[in-house]
Parts: structure tokens; sequence; C-alpha cells
């Protein structure tokens, strides 16, 4: 593959210490990984609002009657999850029990994640590969593991 992307074949053994290098160093990583927290009890599955936001952009959000304006929807996820860390600090880990089908939301190794940014102020990171509908359905999950109601989140659109 080297050798077809930029015309020059590496030698074997430079290729096998690489190799060898990457394996070690994912080695590394897996060892010092800190275990899920548990899930509690029973999460509130939060029931979104039926509104659809797909092809919508969005201007808004308010939580908790303070308004955030942002020009995304990834922007609203990383506010949210930064707003709630900076609230609940001491149980924020929870966050890493949310997971979709074959699919973890939340994790301390980006590596774990396809498309991923860290959440501000934590050493957290998220999925930001979602649609309007999927940051909508995540958000109102976080939310709700830390008690907020549907009814706390509003957002605008347009």
């Amino acid at each position: 593959m080297t050798e077809k992307l930029c015309g020059h074949k590496p030698e074997r053994d430079i290729v096998e210490k690489f190799l060898a290098l990457e394996i070690d160093a994912k080695a590394d990583i897996s060892s010092t990984l800190k275990p899920k927290p548990a899930a509690p009890p029973q999460e509130k599955q939060a029931a979104v609002k039926k509104e659809k936001f797909t092809g919508k952009s969005i201007v808004s959000f308010t939580l908790g009657g303070k308004k955030y304006d942002v020009n995304s929807w990834k922007a609203m996820l990383l506010k949210i999850c930064e707003v709630v860390a900076a609230k609940h600090s001491e149980d924020f880990e929870i966050v890493l029990t949310l997971s979709g089908p074959n699919k973890d939301y939340f994790s301390t190794n980006p590596y774990e994640l396809l498309t991923c940014e860290k959440i501000p102020g934590t050493e957290t990171y998220v999925d930001v590969n979602l649609s309007a509908m999927g940051v909508v359905t995540l958000s109102h999950r976080v939310l709700s593991l830390f008690g907020y109601e549907e009814k706390d989140l509003s957002i605008e659109t347009r």
C-alpha cells in the first residue's frame, strides 16, 4: 500500500517493527482503560417529542431557562454535555453507560468511537456522527440521566 501511495516500497523489517509498535501501543491503551461504570438501575427513557428535526438547521436551544446559540447539531450536543458535566462533575461518567444497538456514544478512549469530539472540561469523548434526530434523542437521554425532564430542553430551528 505504501508503494502504491508514494511510489516507495518500505523494507520488510521496518514494516514489521512498525506493526509491532502499533500492536504494543494498542495493548498499552486497552490495559489502562477504566472499566465502564455500572448502568443506573433504571435509566429513565426520555420520550422524545414527535417533532421532526430532519432537514432543519438549529439556531439555539434553551436548557433550564438559559439560552445557548449554536450553529450546528453537533455543537448543541457538545454544549449540552459540557453544561451537564459542569453541574454534575462527580457523577458525569455515568454517560459512559449510554449506548445503542452495537454502538457506544461516549468513551474515555477516542479510538473506541469512529467520529468523536472531547467534551470541554472532561476527559470524555462523545460520538458526533449523528443525525439531527440522533442528536436530539441522545441529548434527551443524557439529560434524563441527571434528572432533567423533556420540557427542560427546547430547540429553535429554521
